[in-house]
C-alpha cells in the first residue's frame, strides 16, 4: 500500500529550526547513521529503539492543513512528479504523476474533496521497473525511464477522452476543455483552445 501526503518546505523548516534539539549533540546522536533507506521495515530493532529514545524533533510535522493522505491504495508507488495547473479563475489544480512497480503511471488530480485518478498510462509494452519520471511542465511531456528504455508520454493528450462534451468534462482533466466551434467538436488541450480562438478572432 502507498500513501501520498503533502508537506511544505516552510513547515518542515520551522519545526527543524525551532526544535529544542537543534544544535545539541550527544554521544548517541553523534554515532547515529543518517542514511535514507529503501525499505524501512528492514531497519534493525536496535536502531529503532535508539531513534525512539533520542528524538531530534520536538514537534510533529503535519501535512498541509492537517489533511489526510491524498491517496491510499493497494498500489505500490515508486516515484512522484507534481505539476501545478492554474486555470482562468486563478484556482490551482495540482496534478500528480505516480509510477507503479509494474511500469505503469497514474495521473491523479488533487481535488478538495478527494484525489481522483484521471488516467493510467502504460508507457512500456511489458512489465518493467521505472527508475525515474521527469515532467517537462510547459510541454506537458512526461519522460519515463526504465533500466533500458526512455519513453516520452504526452500527458495532455485530450483526444483520448472522446469527441463529446460529456466525456470531456467527466474526465475531470484540468489540462483539457471541450471545443464546439463550426465543424470542430472535440476535447482539446486548453492552451490549444486559446491558440485556436486567438487565430480566429
Amino acid at each position: 500500500m502507498s500513501a501520498v501526503c503533502v508537506y511544505t518546505i516552510r513547515d518542515i523548516d520551522i519545526v527543524l529550526m525551532s526544535s529544542f534539539f537543534n544544535g545539541q549533540t550527544s554521544e548517541t546522536t553523534k554515532n547515529r547513521q543518517r542514511n535514507c533507506v529503501e525499505d524501512s521495515s528492514k531497519i534493525s530493532l536496535d536502531i529503532l529503539r535508539m531513534i525512539d529514545k533520542n528524538s531530534e524533533l520536538e514537534d510533529w510535522i503535519h501535512p498541509v492543513g492537517n489533511s489526510n493522505p491524498l491517496l491510499f491504495s493497494h498500489h505500490n508507488y515508486t516515484h512522484i512528479s507534481v505539476d501545478s495547473f492554474q486555470q482562468k479563475d486563478n484556482s490551482q489544480h495540482p496534478v500528480i504523476f505516480l509510477s507503479l512497480n509494474n511500469g505503469r503511471i497514474h495521473k491523479v488530480l488533487q481535488h478538495q474533496i478527494e484525489p481522483f485518478i484521471i488516467a493510467e498510462y502504460r508507457p512500456f509494452s511489458h512489465t518493467t521497473y521505472i527508475t525515474s519520471i521527469n515532467l517537462h511542465s510547459s510541454s506537458k511531456k512526461l519522460y519515463v525511464n526504465s533500466r533500458d528504455q526512455l519513453v516520452q508520454v504526452d500527458v495532455a493528450n485530450c483526444t483520448q477522452y472522446g469527441s463529446t462534451c460529456q466525456d470531456c468534462i467527466l474526465s475531470r482533466d484540468p489540462y483539457c476543455g471541450y471545443m464546439a466551434h463550426s465543424h470542430i467538436n472535440t476535447c482539446k488541450t486548453l492552451n490549444m483552445l486559446i491558440f485556436i480562438f486567438k487565430t480566429r478572432i
